[in-house]
Order: structure tokens, then C-alpha cells, then sequence
């Protein structure tokens, strides 16, 4: 409990207000990290490592555990659920695409939210075989948000559109 206290604080102060919700408080924590691994604040990305175990994030199969990376552990192994908050980070050369399928469940609220490390123009777009999104951005931010009305895969589109290689982090719930 003092931990899930801790980790929320720390995450507060380094986000500057209390995030709403969990996966709000993951896109928080994530983008409160990778500004800190860059600037070389380890107090910023250990406490934005508390705040990802304490929300129970973690990376999606296969991808780096910057919980566990910031911490200076190994990752543990993940296999591929429906339910989030899941995170990716990857870096895209200028033009670049990456793209990716995830499940979301029918009937509940699904998101997808991509931010980059450094200022950038980029797109996300959400398909789920219905209805291509492209998702909005807002102070460095894109997100998507929406009730899918089958469960099934989506594709989560992320494209670089400057003029430098730039790093993303992708979450998802």
C-alpha cells in the first residue's frame, strides 16, 4: 500500500496533477520516464518504474520492460492478454511505420494513446476492420479512444511524419 502510495505521489508531482484514471496515470508514467532516462534523472525513472508496477502495466510480448530496464532488472516474460494497460516503445527513422495487432474486448472502453520523446510531427491510426480512426492529437499526445462492438483484433498504426528518427511509446487498454 505505501508503494501504490508512493508511486501515485511521485507520479503526481513528476506529471504536475493527478492523472484520472490508470490509463491515463500509465501514459503519465511512461512519458515521465523516458524524459527522465533522457535527461539522466534516475529519482524520475524510478519513480516513474513504482508507478508501472503499481498500476500493473506492462510491456506488450516481446517488448523492452522499462519498468524492469529503469530498476536495472531483468524482464520478465509476458504472453499477449486482452485486458492493459500494455506498452511498446520503438524507434521510428523519419517516414517510418510500425504497425501492430491487439485484442480488445466488446462492449468495454478501449484506448491507444502514442507519444514521441522529442517534439514531432506523427500519425496514429486505429483499424478494426470496420472503421479506419486516426487518432487526435494534443499537447504531443495522440489518442484514440472507443467501444468496440466485437471482440477482435485491431491494427495500431504509428507513423513518423518529421524529419529526424524519433523514439514512441504506445500504450494500450
Amino acid at each position: 500500500m505505501i508503494r501504490i502510495v508512493f508511486a501515485a505521489g511521485a507520479l503526481a508531482l513528476l506529471a504536475g496533477a493527478a492523472p484520472r484514471d490508470d490509463f491515463a496515470r500509465t501514459v503519465a508514467a511512461l512519458r515521465a520516464g523516458m524524459s527522465g532516462e533522457a535527461t539522466g534523472q534516475a529519482e524520475q525513472t524510478a519513480a516513474a518504474a513504482s508507478a508501472l508496477a503499481a498500476l500493473g502495466a506492462h510491456p506488450v510480448e516481446g517488448a523492452a520492460d522499462l519498468a524492469a530496464q529503469w530498476r536495472g532488472e531483468a524482464s520478465p516474460a509476458y504472453r499477449e492478454r486482452v485486458l492493459g494497460p500494455a506498452y511498446l516503445n520503438i524507434t521510428l527513422q523519419p517516414g517510418g511505420r510500425y504497425a501492430l495487432e491487439q485484442s480488445f474486448l466488446a462492449g468495454r472502453r478501449a484506448r491507444v494513446a502514442a507519444f514521441p520523446t522529442i517534439p514531432i510531427r506523427f500519425r496514429l491510426q486505429v483499424n478494426d476492420g470496420d472503421q479506419e480512426r486516426s487518432c487526435s492529437v494534443r499537447e504531443g499526445t495522440a489518442n484514440c479512444d472507443w467501444v468496440p462492438v466485437f471482440t477482435g483484433r485491431v491494427r495500431v498504426k504509428l507513423m513518423n511524419a518529421g524529419k529526424r528518427p524519433a523514439k514512441f511509446v504506445i500504450v494500450m487498454q
